[in-house]
């Protein structure tokens, strides 16, 4: 079953929103990769960005910040993850 979009932000409208992250994670020195995550309504969960240069961090990238960043939920099977390039083999294994 296909995951249904809402009409009012749309798949553009999620792109640009892990677009911004990115943009931030470059203006702060970082690498240019950014994540968020929705339910299927349209409505934003958590956003992240790759911070791996500004925290020291190994673990920090875009979607492993953005799934932080939604917290704890008892299934993600009605969310949409969207993100600015394609998930490493780490960030594969979370998904």
């Amino acid at each position: 079953m296909e995951p249904v979009v809402a009409p009012i932000l749309g798949a553009h409208g999620m792109l640009a929103v892990a677009l911004e992250q990115a943009r931030i994670g470059i203006a702060e020195g970082g690498v240019p990769v950014g994540g968020a995550i929705f339910h299927t309504d349209g409505t934003l969960l958590g956003v992240g960005r790759n911070r791996l240069v500004q925290e020291g961090n190994g673990s920090l990238y875009g979607e492993t910040d953005a799934f932080r960043a939604a917290g704890r939920r008892p299934t993600w099977h009605d969310t949409i993850l969207v993100t600015t390039l394609a998930p490493c083999w780490y960030c594969t294994g979370l998904i």
